[in-house]
């Protein structure tokens, strides 16, 4: 968790010190700021952070990136660096899960159901199965039949 929290954090930086010089990269970081509050900001998460909330942090920055290119060649630039850069999956001797077309990371929908939701429903279950076969095992314990 420590190494994608510094991730996010060296990326809030960025979008902190590198100056829009266009409106609508003025724009990308107004939304940054509003995104890291409610979701990007490591200390949101108390044990870890979803993979999805560092591959659109990662968007972001390719977003904000292409808005604040002034030129068609920085904007080739920027496209060429986000499609064959170095990911931090590749450095991690993983697979690239970049699209090839446009740079940016693909962000599968949220799960119907949260993960924390199975394990809870499990416990409930073999909880309630103690408590219903917890009574009849002490009731033929403590008294005897016969």
């Amino acid at each position: 968790m420590s190494e994608t929290a510094d991730n996010l954090n060296a990326v809030n930086v960025y979008f902190h010190t590198i100056p829009a010089k266009t409106r609508e990269a003025a724009a990308q970081v107004t939304d940054w700021v509003r995104w890291w509050d409610s979701t990007g900001n490591p200390s949101v998460y108390w044990f870890s952070i979803p993979d999805a909330v560092w591959d659109e942090a990662r968007n972001r920055k390719h977003a904000f990136d292409l808005a604040n290119a002034t030129t068609p060649a920085e904007v080739a630039v920027v496209q060429e660096v986000a499609k064959t850069g170095l990911s931090t999956e590749q450095m991690q001797g993983q697979a690239d899960r970049r699209d090839p077309k446009t740079g940016n990371y693909i962000i599968p929908p949220p799960p119907l159901v949260p993960p924390w939701v199975v394990p809870v429903a499990v416990g409930a279950g073999v909880l309630g199965v103690v408590l219903l076969v917890l009574p009849r095992v002490v009731r033929r314990v403590v008294m005897p039949v016969g």
